[in-house]
């Protein structure tokens, strides 16, 4: 055994005792001391260093677990987008939409020399099935969703003997007043009853949904959608796929201005708030699972660049390591971290980035990871679980080695907030097609025949020479041509004949036109986007495109291909983000008035792919309509004011400011009704004299209060209302019957 031991004070905190202490010392020192001494030998110091240093081992095993599985999926997917060529894809798209060969393609001409020139075919497709799109499901004045009220289901079995009761009580009441009712008049004020019920209930449904609707687009407008769906739309029309991310919650500064209340002065104040935001994502920076079909399956990672300012603003929020943060700072805060993959460079000189890494940007990159964690690595990160040994969807962010966020996924149902979709989709996979690569093969012969056409006609503008060098005179420019220019040869002896020779190539520009001209329809029919669409008219549409009715059949068949488009977009894209607004307001907002049941509708593809034609239409009928009285009277009136007000829509137009709604419009019907009857009464008390005359100042009858009979019965709030005009019916019968007239009901 050891003899010799230091000595700790954990009293006073005294310095270490060097000298040697022997095992009987040792005794009397702890015995005899006042102090407060513990007496460790050197193998119970090592023994505590040991434990200590595995404790530390086993806690930067811990830490790390999490972020080496994140790593893991991480490399998985990056090697996974790139041996299923999608990294190419990417980069040859982007290099085709801007009118740029690929650097080894552009190589390859160059070795044969001549033009460089690139026909922008797939630019102008690009635009226009952008543009065709945007109109579509960008409408000014408009939006291509919506909320209904889900239908109104029966009444509950259980509340059926109050309802029961409630109309008892209404038919005693109108007993008491002296009026018979029959079996079949019961039963008619009960079915009236449960209509006008429905119809409150449903009106209240609806006032929800209506509630619901302007709040969705308030966070609309707030979060930054347009912007992000524009962005969105011209990377559908670029890429194999294009990614939207939201609805997630991000802190943004807002400037609001405060009136002093003494001063009556505004001064600004800045608040920094929660808001509901929405951001387009690069198909270059969105890693999905190697063997996932859509973003719901599997995980997926967003590569996001962040400032160091950006990170220490995350301190201090609900789901983030505060220690792992300080600690990638310390690391990274001064020089950047990047996660570079194999198309940085060329797509950031695509970009107009800085092709070389610069530590003074000091950006650092993070991977955000969305997916299936075990709970296991969950516990071992600090987060408590129910079940070690379930997988639970989390939302986690790794910046080098360190987890600086890691919570579930805030979506009840485990979303994730990636909207994912193609021009073109492939079945089975999160890739599909773009533009760029359905005319690729057409893009790619266009620029063949459109160079050979350059170098042709610059070959063909003029003669071509020839010289006998050996008879020329030493000394002239032979490369250089002028009018009235002086050539000096000589001849020998018996040759004749000119030592310089003109000859003209042959010009095959027309047939080189041809075939530029031939893979221009070609890319009409492989991208489904005519030419005539932006208004282009050539070979056999031109006579058609003349007439509207012409162009507007043109329009129908090319508008084909894009509402397929457009479907996607509806329902993988605007569906899905108004579905995850419509549950998150569910369940986390406080306004009480805007939750109800609701069915989302989206109608891009159904109702505006083709809304001039639609629009032409509407107009013929109402003029049809109002050209042919003997028709009228098979249309509501609210079914007509609905079709004025879907015309003046149609025209960007206010149509709550120019037509009268249902309601309105019967107020005011009825009012005009009452005035003539108070016209045709006055004037048939003048013709009449006084017997007829209404009395000078007696009350008008209110609008409210026509086709009501005094003395009737009007139902309050909260009872099923009875129908005046069932009152009316017996308040008529009952007066026949006592006069011994017929009952006509």
């Amino acid at each position: 055994m050891d003899t010799t031991s230091p000595v700790q004070s954990t009293a006073n905190q005294a310095p270490f005792l060097t000298a040697p202490v022997s095992t009987p010392a040792k005794q009397e020192l702890a015995n005899s001391s006042g102090a407060n001494f513990v007496i460790k030998t050197n193998a119970d110091l090592k023994a505590e260093e040991d434990a200590k240093k595995e404790l530390e081992k086993q806690n930067e095993q811990v830490i790390n677990s999490l972020a080496a599985h994140i790593r893991k999926c991480w490399e998985a997917a990056k090697y996974a987008k790139i041996n299923n060529k999608v990294v190419d894809a990417l980069i040859r798209c982007e290099y085709q939409r801007r009118g740029e060969y690929e650097p080894n393609v552009l190589n390859e001409i160059r070795k044969t020399g001549g033009s460089e020139a690139f026909l922008r075919m797939t630019a102008q497709k690009c635009v226009t099935a952008e543009s065709w799109i945007k109109d579509t499901l960008l409408p000014a004045g408009d939006k291509v969703w919506g909320l209904d009220p889900s239908p109104i289901p029966d009444l509950d079995p259980s509340l059926q003997p109050i309802f029961d009761q409630k109309v008892q009580e209404q038919v005693q009441q109108i007993q008491a007043s002296g009026i018979n009712l029959t079996p079949e008049d019961i039963d008619n004020l009960k079915t009236e009853a449960e209509n006008n019920y429905d119809k409150e209930r449903y009106d209240k449904a609806k006032d929800a949904a209506n509630r619901m609707e302007k709040l969705i687009e308030d966070q609309l407008l707030d979060g930054g959608w347009e912007q992000a769906f524009k962005d969105f739309i011209t990377h559908l029309t670029t890429f194999p796929t294009a990614i939207i991310k939201g609805p997630f919650t991000l802190m943004k500064k807002k400037l609001k201005y405060e009136q002093d209340p003494a001063t009556g002065k505004f001064s600004p104040k800045i608040e920094v708030v929660p808001t509901v935001s929405f951001k387009c994502i690069s198909p270059h920076d969105y890693y999905p699972s190697p063997e996932s079909s859509a973003p719901d399956e599997g995980y997926c990672i967003e590569k996001i660049r962040y400032q160091p300012k950006d990170i220490v603003a995350m301190r201090g929020l609900d789901g983030y390591s505060d220690d792992n943060i300080n600690e990638a700072l310390e690391q990274y805060g001064d020089t950047g971290l990047r996660e570079y993959t194999i198309e940085d460079y060329q797509r950031n000189r695509l970009e107009n980035k800085n092709i070389w890494y610069s530590q003074t940007d000091r950006l650092i990159d993070a991977l955000e990871f969305w997916g299936p964690v075990s709970g296991r690595l969950l516990t071992d990160w600090g987060m408590e679980v129910e079940d070690i040994h379930a997988e639970y969807e989390v939302w986690a962010i790794l910046i080098g080695n360190y987890v600086i966020k890691a919570e579930l996924n805030p979506d009840t149902i485990g979303r994730k907030p990636y909207h994912v979709t193609s021009f073109e989709k492939v079945v089975g996979s999160q890739w599909g097609f773009g533009i760029p690569q359905k005319m690729e093969a057409t893009q790619q012969f266009a620029n063949a025949a459109f160079r050979a056409l350059i170098n042709n006609l610059a070959i063909s503008s003029g003669p071509q020479v020839s010289f006998d060098y050996s008879r020329l005179v030493p000394g002239q420019d032979i490369t250089k041509m002028f009018p009235w220019k002086v050539w000096l040869y000589k001849n020998a002896p018996g040759q004749v004949g000119s030592a310089i020779g003109f000859f003209q190539p042959d010009s095959h520009s027309q047939e080189l036109l041809g075939i530029v001209e031939g893979n221009r329809k070609m890319a009409d029919d492989d991208t489904g986007v005519p030419r005539y669409v932006q208004g282009e008219q050539s070979g056999a549409v031109v006579g058609a495109s003349r007439t509207a009715s012409g162009l507007s059949m043109l329009m129908q068949a090319a508008s084909k291909t894009i509402k397929q488009v457009i479907a996607n977009v509806d329902k993988d894209v605007i569906q899905r983000i108004i579905q995850m607004l419509y549950d998150r307001n569910m369940i986390y907002s406080d306004d009480e008035a805007i939750k109800g049941d609701c069915t989302i509708k989206v109608r891009g593809s159904i109702g505006l792919t083709i809304k001039e034609a639609t629009q032409s239409k509407r107009t013929e009928l109402l003029q049809m309509i109002l050209t042919q009285p003997q028709l009228q009277q098979f249309f509501k009136q609210e079914g007509l004011l609905a079709l004025i007000g879907d015309l003046v829509k149609g025209c960007d137009m206010p149509a709550d400011e120019i037509v009268y709604d249902a309601a309105t419009f019967q107020l005011h019907q009825e009012m005009q009704k009452m005035q003539q009857e108070q016209a045709q009464m006055k004037a048939q008390a003048q013709g009449q004299g006084q017997p007829g005359q209404m009395p000078p100042g007696a009350p008008q009858l209110p609008p409210g209060q026509m086709g009501i009979p005094q003395g009737a019965n009007v139902p309050q709030g909260g009872q099923p209302p009875v129908i005046a005009g069932n009152v009316q019916r017996m308040e008529n019968r009952a007066q026949m019957s006592a006069g011994g007239g017929n009952d006509y009901a």
